[in-house]
């Protein structure tokens, strides 16, 4: 199991496209309930997209579900992006299953490391 986040930022609206591609590149997700006006079946979570856009004043606010171990180091990759001028928040949103190519990615590191101990 991993943490997943429940992930809020706040963008220009000229750096939107950049950070919403950052974003999924992190394995964000989606449920269904989100899109549901889009057509998507209930209960079917999507994986690599954006869950919700919006407007907070001049700025554009994009919410996603990222695991948490995808978000090390995001600050500076986000500030590198904006040029300092988007701000984020996280906070935990729940457990999931880790992906099959994720986890053999992990065994794969894992019983590297203790070969190496041996």
């Amino acid at each position: 199991m991993e943490p997943v986040m429940k992930v809020e930022v706040t963008v220009p609206e000229e750096s939107m496209g950049d950070v919403i591609g950052d974003i999924n590149s992190r394995r964000a997700t989606h449920t269904a309930q989100a899109f549901l006006m889009r057509g998507a079946a209930v209960g079917h979570a999507m994986r690599g997209m954006v869950a919700e856009l919006a407007e907070r004043g001049n700025m554009k606010v994009v919410r996603a579900r990222v695991p948490l171990s995808n978000m090390f180091q995001y600050v500076s990759q986000l500030r590198s992006i904006t040029k300092g001028r988007a701000s984020y928040s996280m906070e935990l949103d729940n457990y999931e299953v880790v992906p099959p190519n994720v986890e053999k990615e992990l065994l794969t590191k894992y019983k590297g490391n203790t070969e190496e101990d041996d």
